[in-house]
């Protein structure tokens, strides 16, 4: 499972078609929700993996313990990451 909390962007979709091509679930959330709504749907949502950016990240719970990935602002590349099966387990 993967948490993605970014803005609106034209990369997003893109990167969500990525995230299922690879047999990941995705847990897409609204920016623009409470803390307190972000925090809730974390800990139902149990994600393996989060991503954000560096204007979303502050919203995620302190107490995540999970993978941050920072996703570019408009115009830049996304970066390539590689995450092994080690870092997948719980």
């Amino acid at each position: 499972m993967a948490f993605i909390l970014v803005p609106p962007s034209l990369h997003i979709p893109v990167f969500h078609f990525a995230l299922l091509a690879l047999g990941v679930t995705i847990s897409p959330s609204n920016p623009l929700e409470s803390d307190l709504e972000i925090s809730y749907q974390v800990r139902i949502s149990d994600p393996i993996i989060t991503f954000a950016t560096s204007s979303t990240s502050h919203k995620l719970p302190r107490l995540l313990l999970n993978t941050i990935l920072q996703l570019p602002l408009e115009g830049q590349q996304l970066p390539l990451a590689t995450i092994s099966p080690n870092n997948c387990q719980r």
